[in-house]
């Protein structure tokens, strides 16, 4: 069984999980392609989008796919509706998402280009925190399936684990978003206003940030 429905490569490839019966595959033409694998044929293509789609996986129990792309927004579709995206969000960073792996139905960790792993939470999105970090983009990341550690590979030729067990009990209420700090600090100061509502402060995780996060490498107790 072979498919010839793409003009580049494929980039990234997810199942669902109950039947096996679709295929979804990321291209680097900028489209989502959904195969079915029972009657061996496409069902849907997406629209072709301005960047390349780099990752792809399925979350909120089924009912939702997000995909990766390469200038740094993840792209959120309905199950079955292919054809367009349900949600986008553009990334804090023109750093492509190499790699996605799901934590939960809501939150998934992202490998982007600038070498970090962050954790995200998706539909309300937010940046929850940075998991690692690789001094070269990334090829891979996987998780455990006590979802305690996290293995990540680069194209520095390293394989890496990282510890992210702190990561599994956060409440939603600590869940902020990574742009909190940073743009109440760039407010006039009036009325907490800059061309429009200033946004209430969160319990923004304190997390490790780039070459820092390394000191939390699955290595370091040993």
């Amino acid at each position: 069984m072979e498919f010839h429905d793409n003009n580049e490569c494929i980039t990234a490839m997810a199942c669902d999980d109950d039947e096996q019966k679709t295929l979804l595959a990321t291209s680097g033409d900028g489209t989502l392609s959904a195969f079915n694998l029972r009657r061996k044929r496409l069902d849907l293509q997406s629209e072709a989008f301005s960047s390349e789609l780099t990752s792809v996986a399925v979350i909120k129990g089924g009912s939702k796919v997000v995909c990766g792309t390469g200038d740094g927004a993840l792209l959120v579709f309905k199950w079955g509706e292919w054809g367009y995206t349900l949600d986008q969000y553009p990334g804090r960073e023109p750093m492509s998402i190499d790699a996605v792996e799901v934590l939960s139905p809501d939150r998934i960790y992202t490998a982007s280009s600038d070498g970090n792993i962050r954790l995200v939470n998706m539909m309300p999105y937010r940046m929850l925190g940075y998991a690692g970090y690789h001094a070269m983009p990334f090829e891979r990341i996987s998780l455990s399936t006590d979802r305690e550690t996290l293995a990540s590979t680069s194209h520095d030729s390293q394989l890496r684990f990282w510890n992210v067990a702190r990561f599994n009990d956060i409440p939603e209420t600590a869940a902020a978003d990574e742009s909190d700090s940073d743009d109440d600090s760039d407010d006039d100061g009036k009325d907490g206003k800059r061309g429009g509502k200033r946004k209430k402060g969160g319990n923004s995780l304190k997390m490790p940030k780039k070459a820092r996060a390394i000191t939390n490498d699955f290595f370091s107790d040993l």
